[in-house]
């Protein structure tokens, strides 16, 4: 098995494909060469303040790049990413923080009114990075106030900070994650890379059409490019897509629910057709590219129950 870390398999890949893409947003595509750039500035930033190997980093985020950037900085310094659920109250993020012995945080500008109060409780936070501008709101006069109001904010840190040298991380760094929550506080679950590695690889590379998880840094890459060049990617879409579906002669058959592939849900409609159901109703789940092709399999459905 592979002795690295995810960071390390992500700068290899932005080494020889640095103009593939690697984060889509709604307003624009990030490459792998500016994914690994901006990582590599705030990995310098973080090690400025004095985070390293085993530190923790919290990411108190929107759904976004920063995010994943935030992540692979991490990686590349051996520290250890923090998920902290941009829902959470401010007596939550202080309690996550505090299990986590967290050493840095990045978040929101959104959330700031949530950071004052870890801020002026918690003594470990070397460094806060604000994501966006903050709303104007009435900060409490404690202690973190301040700090959050003139915490740096990530696109200036990424102007003033020199992107920090590739360096090669081995497979036993960890990643933190932490559960919802729901029966009780959530607690962190530690994952090694090489851990994290293995329970994702088989089933990964199977999808590839590979026959087993590669023994090279270099394999991998050239499974990477072989995957790009053929148009393909391990994340192909998956939707979900909710039937509710009645008999023709108007007995009610129940909800059926149906999901997978794109192209398995094509087929399933298909039998369903076969088999006589007349009426379908569409509610697509999952991300946006999913409910274009939910869209696009109703417009192929609908034609042949007329």
């Amino acid at each position: 098995m592979l002795d690295v870390s995810f960071g390390t398999i992500w700068e290899a890949i932005a080494r020889d494909l640095p103009d593939a893409v690697a984060i889509s947003e709604p307003a624009r595509d990030y490459t792998f060469a500016e994914f690994d750039d901006r990582a590599a500035r705030l990995a310098a930033a973080l090690a400025a303040a004095g985070v390293g190997p085993g530190d923790k980093v919290a990411c108190y985020l929107y759904n976004g790049a920063p995010y994943l950037e935030t992540v692979f900085a991490a990686f590349k310094l051996g520290a250890v990413p923090v998920n902290a659920n941009y829902r959470y109250t401010e007596d939550e993020l202080t309690a996550l923080l505090a299990d986590a012995d967290a050493a840095a945080l990045v978040f929101s500008g959104g959330l700031a009114a949530n950071v004052v109060h870890p801020v002026a409780t918690l003594s470990t936070l070397r460094l806060l990075v604000r994501v966006g501008s903050a709303p104007e709101m009435a900060l409490p006069g404690e202690g973190g106030a301040s700090a959050v109001r003139d915490a740096p904010e990530l696109a200036d840190l990424y102007a003033a900070t020199a992107p920090r040298p590739r360096e090669p991380r081995p497979a036993s760094d960890e990643l933190f994650m932490y559960t919802g929550g729901t029966t009780g506080k959530p607690k962190g679950v530690i994952w090694h890379m090489s851990q994290l590695f293995g329970s994702m690889g088989p089933g990964l590379f199977t999808r590839l059409g590979v026959a087993g998880p590669p023994a090279t840094l270099d394999d991998l890459v050239a499974i990477a490019r072989s995957v790009r060049a053929a148009g393909r990617s391990p994340g192909d879409v998956t939707c979900a897509l909710h039937l509710e579906v009645s008999v023709g002669g108007g007995a009610d058959a129940g909800p059926d629910i149906v999901s997978g592939s794109p192209g398995q849900i094509s087929g399933r409609l298909s039998e369903l057709v076969e088999a006589g159901f007349t009426a379908f109703s569409f509610s697509p789940a999952g991300p946006r590219p999913a409910s274009e092709q939910v869209e696009q399999l109703a417009a192929d459905v609908i034609p042949r129950l007329r």
